[in-house]
């Protein structure tokens, strides 16, 4: 056999061998890849458990940037807003609650909290509108009415508030915030009967309480 002949017949020989090994070789780079991506989903979770915020945001990012989120980026962008969060930075971590919004439409939890940044940012009115959507995803969750209870409180919306103060007791009757929420909201809607019984309660778990006593002489309870 020729020397040509043989070189050609060499590097048939090493390429039917090699071929399929590189064009695997390329998959499993790409999958280590995707999975290494994956994996720092995981680590953002272990770090956000732990309050290092910084490292959550770094490996949050990481699988944003890197799409291995696939359909559920929203949920890492949620948990990116988080850890801004957790830094109080909520500029940073409503622009990611608002992107986490686009896929998530139905998580109470994201309203809350977004809720809580915009309360912290002194936007009380689309603070109260992101409860109001937290509450129509899941109505019996008490936190959330806890939230719009004070929220429409602080506005003087006492009507309003008023029943969101009450559904809360039924499982915290002892809340001393709530009952003096629940008493005062009472007070201004003209209901002096429950206004009284929420005063009562209020002074027979704090005696000293003044605002209570003052409230239960107002109305003559």
């Amino acid at each position: 056999m020729s020397t040509v002949k043989r070189i050609a017949a060499l590097l048939v020989g090493i390429m039917a061998v090699t071929a399929p090994a590189f064009g695997f070789g390329i998959d499993d780079a790409r999958a280590r890849a995707s999975e290494r991506l994956k994996l720092e989903g995981g680590l953002g979770d272990e770090a956000l458990d732990a309050q290092k915020y910084d490292e959550a945001i770094e490996h949050y990012s990481n699988v944003i940037a890197g799409k291995a989120c696939g359909g559920d980026c929203g949920k890492y962008y949620f948990k990116r807003g988080l850890a801004y969060q957790g830094k109080e930075d909520c500029v940073r971590a409503v622009a990611d609650y608002e992107k986490a919004g686009e896929t998530l439409t139905d998580n109470g939890e994201l309203y809350f909290h977004e809720s809580l940044c915009h309360s912290a940012l002194n936007q009380p009115d689309v603070a109260l509108a992101d409860l109001n959507k937290a509450i129509n995803v899941n109505p019996d969750s008490m936190i959330y009415r806890v939230g719009r209870c004070i929220a429409l409180f602080n506005k003087q919306n006492f009507a309003g508030a008023l029943p969101d103060c009450e559904a809360t007791l039924t499982s915290a009757p002892d809340d001393q915030k709530m009952l003096y929420a629940a008493a005062m909201s009472a007070e201004q809607t003209g209901d002096k009967a429950k206004a009284a019984k929420y005063y009562k309660h209020l002074l027979d778990l704090d005696h000293a309480n003044a605002q209570a006593s003052d409230g239960l002489k107002r109305v003559g309870g």
